[in-house]
C-alpha cells in the first residue's frame, strides 16, 4: 500500500500540471513553462509495449511551444525500477543518473533550539505581492522557469506561502508548503541575506508547520527534501523536529544530464532495486 509521501510523489503535480495517463505510463507538461524540467516530466510505470509508450510520450511534447522538447524520465513508487529500465532507456539514447538528496519527515516536537523571531506573518495562496515575488527570485538564483513552476503551485495547485516581515515591513522569509492526501510538502524556504541567522526562517518555517495542522482535511505527514550539502538548511529542518534519511533520486535524460546529476552505474540501479 502506497505511502502519504508516495501518492504526493506519484500525484500531486496533477493538482497544477497538465497530464495524461494511462495503465502504462503517466506524462505532465506545462505548456506556459516549457524549459522547466520539474514541469515537464514523464513515469514509465510498465516495460510492457515499452517502445509504444516512449513513442505516445515524446509526442506529447511536440509542438512549437514545445520546439521538440524530450522529457525527464522520473522513478517513483509505481514505475519501473532503474535495473530493469535502463538497457531499454539507454538503447533509446536516454541515460540514467542519480542525484543525492535528504527526504527529512516531522516526527519530533521542535527542540528549546529552533528559536523563531517575534514578527509579524502573512499566508495566503495565488499571486504574490511584488516585494515577496521579489524574494521568491532570489530563491530561484534568477531561474525564471523555478520561479514560474512556485508560482503556478500557488495559482493553480492550493500550495501556500508563509512570510515572516522584518520590523520595517519589508519581507523577509519565505516558506512555501503544498498538500496532497494527507501528506504536506514543505517546497521551499529562502531568507533574505541581510536577514539570516535572526529567526526568521524558524518562523516562516514554523507557520508553515502550524498551517498543515490547521487545514480543514487536516495532513498527517509533513516533510519536505533538501540537499545535504544544505547545513544550514539541515540544521534549521532538525531543530524544527524533523529527521532524514539519505536517498537517490534517479532519472533518465535524453543524451545525459548535467550537474548536480551523475551517471547511474549499472551496479548502482541493481543496488536501488
Amino acid at each position: 500500500m502506497a505511502s502519504p509521501i508516495d501518492n504526493y510523489e506519484m500525484h500531486a503535480a496533477k493538482k497544477y500540471l497538465e497530464y495524461t495517463e494511462t495503465p502504462l505510463y503517466r506524462a505532465f507538461r506545462d505548456l506556459d513553462n516549457p524549459v522547466s524540467a520539474a514541469s515537464n516530466f514523464a513515469v514509465l510505470k510498465s516495460m510492457e509495449d515499452a517502445p509504444r509508450s516512449l513513442r505516445e510520450i515524446e509526442a506529447y511534447y511536440k509542438g512549437s511551444v514545445y520546439l521538440n522538447l524530450v522529457p525527464k524520465f522520473e522513478f517513483t513508487p509505481d514505475s519501473v525500477r532503474p535495473a530493469e529500465s535502463r538497457a531499454f532507456f539507454h538503447q533509446n539514447g536516454y541515460e540514467l543518473a542519480r542525484r543525492d538528496m535528504l527526504r527529512m519527515t516531522l516526527c519530533e516536537k521542535p527542540s528549546p533550539l529552533f528559536v523563531r523571531r517575534r514578527c509579524a506573518i502573512q499566508s495566503g495562496d495565488g499571486r504574490l505581492p511584488r516585494a515577496v515575488a521579489a524574494l521568491l527570485v532570489e530563491y530561484c538564483g534568477g531561474q525564471e522557469h523555478a520561479r514560474r513552476l512556485i508560482e503556478r503551485q500557488l495559482t493553480k495547485g492550493g500550495a501556500r506561502a508563509f512570510v515572516a516581515f522584518a520590523a520595517d515591513g519589508a519581507p523577509a522569509s519565505i516558506c512555501v508548503a503544498h498538500g496532497y492526501g494527507s501528506a504536506y510538502c514543505i517546497t521551499a524556504l529562502y531568507t533574505a541575506e541581510a536577514r539570516r541567522r535572526m529567526g526568521y526562517g524558524a518562523a516562516a518555517l514554523a507557520a508553515a508547520m502550524r498551517g498543515a495542522v490547521e487545514q480543514p482535511l487536516g495532513y498527517d505527514t509533513i516533510f519536505l527534501e533538501t540537499v545535504p550539502e544544505n547545513k544550514d538548511a539541515v540544521r534549521l529542518f532538525e531543530k524544527a523536529g524533523f529527521r532524514g534519511a539519505a536517498r537517490s533520486v534517479v532519472a533518465a535524460f535524453k543524451g545525459g544530464a548535467g550537474a548536480p546529476w551523475a551517471r547511474l552505474t549499472k551496479e548502482e540501479a541493481e543496488e536501488l532495486s
